[in-house]
């Protein structure tokens, strides 16, 4: 996870550097906490909401898909909860940083980090079907 980190943070930094203008580094150090934030608070908000769904999600995979499709079924729904927490907690805290600084952008800051974190769950993606391929748990 720590080693995803630091490509996510840069990820995440480049896009909203370049949709807001404000100073790289600035940008980098607001994305780093978000980043921080998100993932401290996030993972067990969206673990809890997973272990919530687990019920469902199993008896849909169950009947829908067999053997290694419910590993590939379940990281997926992990991931857009994941990806909503993150989108919310990381928005919030880049637009209150924001406010601060430029505050006529800050109304552009749920948009950024949505398509942001779009982009680096992309990245994700692509690590997650390499590791999947990888170890040959996709066939």
């Amino acid at each position: 996870m720590i080693l995803l980190f630091i490509p996510i943070v840069l990820i995440e930094a480049l896009y909203t550097w370049k949709r807001l203008g404000a100073g790289f580094w600035k940008i980098v150090w607001v994305t780093t906490i978000a980043n921080l934030l998100s993932s401290l608070a996030g993972l067990p908000v969206a673990s809890a909401i997973a272990f919530s769904l687990e019920d469902l999600l199993d008896s849909i995979v169950r009947e829908t898909y067999q053997g290694q499709w419910i590993l590939i079924v379940s990281a997926v729904a992990m991931m857009v909860v994941c990806f909503l927490v993150s989108w919310w907690i990381e928005g919030k805290w880049l637009q209150r940083f924001i406010k601060r600084t430029m505050p006529e952008s800050a109304d552009q800051c749920m948009t950024i980090t949505r398509n942001a974190n779009l982009l680096s769950y992309a990245f994700l993606t692509v690590v997650v079907v390499c590791v999947l391929l990888s170890t040959g748990k996709w066939n």
